[in-house]
């Protein structure tokens, strides 16, 4: 008895399937232009930039940290916006943090009043090595 009620099932939803996309005539006129937009988006802003190997300061037994002022890291951001850190090597590849990359680099960020800081760990728990020059994207979005 359950084969068959199965059997039905298939049947009637293959047949639902293939004669719901039936054509129904040639499209319609196009439709008017909307009205323009704002130009750009009035919440977001952007910050590229690099640190070089002398510019990691040591945080604790085992973390590298660098701090990257950005003066749109505002009170009102940190209460109800959104920063979000990209780093690269160099080598065209981008990575949202945290991450946990090859060889146990272990990248973290966190933000203050008017900075950002990326922080560097490993899964050996030993102090890490800094890169000659990390490459990193600041996104900071407000709220709406």
């Amino acid at each position: 008895m359950k084969t068959k009620i199965y059997f039905a099932a298939a049947a009637m939803s293959a047949i639902a399937l293939f004669n719901g996309c039936a054509k129904d005539g040639d499209p319609g006129p196009a439709g008017a232009n909307g009205t323009n937009g704002t130009n750009g988006n009035a919440n977001m802003s952007t910050q590229t930039g690099f640190i070089l190997q002398s510019q990691w300061n040591q945080s604790g037994c085992c973390d590298l940290a660098a701090l990257i002022p950005d003066s749109d890291v505002t009170q009102n951001i940190v209460d109800r916006g959104d920063v979000r850190v990209y780093i690269s090597y160099g080598l065209n590849y981008w990575y949202g943090i945290p991450a946990l990359l090859a060889g146990g680099a272990i990248w973290d960020t966190n933000h203050s009043l008017y900075a950002v800081r990326i922080d560097q760990s490993n899964l050996a728990s030993t102090l890490p090595t800094a890169p000659d020059t990390l490459f990193y994207k600041i996104i900071v979005t407000a709220p709406n």
